[in-house]
């Protein structure tokens, strides 16, 4: 039983009609004590208590009951109604404190009402504190914060308090490969009086056979937090990263040296990959006499990419000129120092492609696993008919033309991302595009007699589906001077660092980025993953601007814009503003002036 605290007080039976010999209870520091009635007196006995519990020679007491000098009484605190709570965040970062209603924990007095005698309790900060501290002790709290206890029980507000806050665990750094060279974009530009160009000097960036070219860190140590308990909690270390070494890199002791001279490039994020790149130049225009260009690393071309013309690359492509209604496709970036017309770029071609197949199949997979259920529902109803004659093969391509029309409509769509995606498709793709050629064609879907014909197809499918997800590219970029009338797709970012673009459309998983004061942009459409800037939008030429994060607008008006799914029409000028998502809707706040 617990026992309160109080200074020393007597109570009698009823002072107004006791006598001498009447007995009396006396509480003494929270503690009960009986005394006998003498002669004729009366003795006294206690009343049931409605906030505390009152213990007779260990028998909870109900109604009232004679008590005696011999007699064992105890009280204690009732279990329910608590006025407080304490807990504990799952992380064991922070406890808290929260008061549920008025204290009424202190002092126990007897009430009068003769001849008995009810114990109560009577509101005091103190002994509130007392109680609360036990239950701090109990659950092994360290250190609790009592000020903030005591202006909650003071001014209360009955909201959660934090009275105890642990330290957080530090996770480690995880291994970093440090390179010493310049990423292909820096090598590539240069900034003079404040505007983004291409190097005057024209020579391919490139490192001599022996040079170290970066070093492998090993992930580190986590620094241990410590719980409100005071009991340490561990912290992860780092993960240590993936390197693979290219042909002509030798890893020692952590030191990536080359092996060749050429071009050092780093691919990959969470495996990273480092080699030194072939680089093949081509001097003069790229036309119908010298033919189109594959090749396996980087493509550098001083001159013109005339009409109707196809540059592919697993490396960089370079254009020191103009290109003319042609395609440029590349595995990592694309440069073009002159203007683009009507052509098609496609920067990081790789993360591009399986981001478009990853997006199909996963679309395509989901639409196949309710094809399956109604086909089976379908064919169960055919056989208890009786009628044997549909095949598993007639009834899916039944309920795709009824029920499921998309199914047709992603393996077209997978078709038509195969014509554009060039000559270098690794073939696993391929094979998946020549399954999909079923979905496509009624008659070979008819043909497919049971079930498990159609599941094997979508097996390598999933498979694929699988490997995509779990690959993860590097970015790229495209820098380009000006575009007229052109297609422009990148993993990474788009800057325009010259006079601007003309009806183009320009496609980035980051950023779009208009670098220099005096580029425009007079129509088209620009999706970025994050984030787009433009300066000046020439009036007359409506603009579609899509991103995931914001949108800056120097200078501009008939805007259309759109972002996370909300909508938003621009009709008048606008200068030095943002666009963001905020509530569910597109708001515009002012930029942010810069220093300088």
């Amino acid at each position: 039983m617990r026992r309160a605290y109080m200074t020393s007080e007597s109570y009698r039976l009823n002072p107004f009609e006791q006598s001498n010999n009447d007995g009396h209870i006396s509480v003494i520091n929270n503690q009960i004590y009986i005394k006998d009635a003498m002669k004729m007196g009366k003795q006294p006995f206690l009343l049931e208590s409605d906030t505390v519990d009152v213990f007779v020679n260990g028998i909870l007491l109900k109604g009232s009951k004679v008590v005696f000098n011999s007699d064992q009484v105890e009280w204690k605190l009732r279990e329910k109604g608590s006025f407080f709570k304490i807990w504990v965040r799952a992380d064991q970062l922070e406890a808290y404190f929260q008061l549920l209603e008025s204290p009424k924990v202190s002092d126990l007095k007897p009430v009068h009402a003769a001849p008995s005698a009810q114990l109560e309790l009577d509101g005091d900060i103190k002994l509130c504190l007392r109680r609360i501290n036990e239950e701090f002790h109990k659950q092994g709290i360290v250190a609790p914060d009592i000020v903030s206890v005591m202006h909650e029980l003071s001014n209360s507000t009955y909201k959660p308090v934090v009275i105890a806050r642990g330290i957080s665990p530090q996770a480690g750094k995880d291994g970093w490969l440090e390179t010493y060279f310049e990423n292909a974009t820096s090598q590539m530009l240069e900034e003079t009086d404040g505007k983004v160009n291409f190097r005057q000097g024209r020579s391919i960036p490139s490192v001599e056979s022996g040079t170290v070219l970066g070093e492998i860190h090993p992930p580190e140590l986590g620094k241990h937090g410590i719980s409100v308990f005071g009991t340490p909690i561990e912290a992860p270390s780092g993960r240590e990263l993936a390197v693979k070494a290219g042909k002509h890199i030798e890893i020692s002791r952590g030191k990536c040296i080359a092996l060749r001279s050429g071009r050092p490039v780093v691919t990959g994020d969470l495996t990273k990959c480092i080699d030194i790149q072939h680089v093949y130049e081509h001097k003069g225009n790229v036309n119908l006499e010298t033919g189109n260009i594959f090749f396996n690393g980087d493509v550098v071309i001083h001159g013109d990419v005339e009409e109707e013309m196809h540059v592919e690359s697993f490396g960089n492509i370079t254009v020191y000129g103009n290109v003319y209604k042609s395609t440029l496709i590349s595995a990592q970036n694309i440069y073009v120092t002159g203007t683009i017309f009507g052509s098609q770029l496609a920067g990081g071609r790789v993360g591009l492609l399986y981001s478009k197949v990853y997006n199909i199949l996963d679309q395509f997979l989901k639409q196949f696993a309710l094809l399956v259920d109604s086909v089976d529902i379908v064919l169960e109803r055919f056989v208890r008919n009786g009628d044997k004659r549909a095949t598993y093969g007639y009834l899916a391509d039944l309920l795709i033309k009824m029920k499921f029309p998309m199914i047709a409509k992603l393996a077209m769509q997978y078709s038509e991302v195969m014509q554009f995606a060039g000559k270098m498709v690794p073939p696993e793709v391929l094979m998946v595009d020549r399954m999909l050629g079923t979905y496509r064609k009624s008659d070979l879907l008819q043909q497919k007699s049971t079930k498990q014909e159609l599941i094997s197809i979508t097996d390598y499918m999933v498979k694929l589906h699988e490997r995509i997800k779990d690959s993860i590219y590097e970015e790229s970029d495209a820098v380009i001077t000006s575009a007229n009338g052109t297609r422009i797709e990148t993993t990474g970012n788009i800057y325009v660092i010259g006079s601007g673009t003309v009806q183009s459309e320009l496609y980035a998983g980051n950023q779009v980025v208009y670098k220099r004061s005096d580029s425009s942009c007079r129509g088209g459409r620009l999706v970025a993953g994050k984030e787009i800037e433009v300066r000046e939008v020439i009036s007359g030429h409506r603009i579609y601007l899509e991103a995931g994060e914001k949108i800056a607008v120097h200078s501009g008006s008939e805007l259309r814009l759109v972002m996370n799914g909300a909508a938003m029409d621009v009709y008048d000028e606008c200068r030095e503003v943002i666009f963001i998502k905020v509530n569910g809707r597109i708001s515009q706040i002012p930029m942010p002036k810069r220093n300088g």
